[in-house]
C-alpha cells in the first residue's frame, strides 16, 4: 500500500530483483523470476468524506484485462443514508460495505463485502475473481486509510 492508503498492489510470487540486487549485489548473477503485478486496488481520494468511497480494481486473467468498480449507492430517504441492495448478506451499515461491478451493471455483481457485526464481514465473489483476489480486495477495503473516509 502507499502511504495514504489509496493504492494497494498485489504481486505474484516472483522476486523484486532490483531491490534484492541493490541490497546484495552478489545475487545479480543468480537466476530469479521477476515478480509481476497481479492486481491493483485504487481508492479515489476522499478526504472530506462527503460521498461514498470509489474503488477501482484492475487485473489480468487468462490474457484478458478486467476493470471493476464499486457500484455507487443511492441515497435512501427512509434510512437517511446511502444504500445498496445486499440481498440479506450485510446486516450493518458501514462505509466499508461495497459491491464490485463492470460498467455499473447492477445485474452482474462480482464481489460483495458486507458488515455482519462489529468485527465480522461476509465476502461473496465469483469468477473471474479467485479466492486470493477476493481476499486481497477485502484486505485492502479493511485496511487503515489516511486519505479516504
Amino acid at each position: 500500500a502507499n502511504f495514504w492508503g489509496t493504492c494497494f498492489t498485489v504481486y505474484d510470487s516472483g522476486a523484486d530483483v532490483e531491490a534484492l540486487v541493490r541490497n546484495s549485489p552478489t545475487l545479480k548473477d543468480l537466476p530469479m523470476r521477476r515478480r509481476i503485478e497481479a492486481m491493483k486496488v485504487v481508492y479515489e481520494l476522499n478526504i472530506m468524506g462527503g460521498s461514498p468511497r470509489r474503488i477501482t480494481v484492475d487485473f489480468d486473467r487468462g490474457g484478458v484485462h478486467h476493470t471493476m468498480k464499486n457500484m455507487q449507492p443511492r441515497w435512501d430517504k427512509k434510512l437517511n443514508s446511502y444504500a445498496l441492495p445486499f440481498f440479506g448478506r450485510a446486516k450493518k451499515a458501514s462505509a466499508k460495505n461495497f459491491q464490485l461491478v463492470v460498467n455499473d451493471d447492477p445485474n452482474n455483481i462480482y464481489l460483495i463485502l458486507g458488515k455482519i457485526s462489529k468485527d465480522e464481514f461476509c465476502l461473496d465473489f465469483r469468477s473471474p475473481l479467485s479466492t486470493l483476489d477476493a481476499f486481497a480486495i477485502a484486505t485492502a477495503a479493511l485496511a487503515k486509510k489516511r486519505a479516504v473516509s
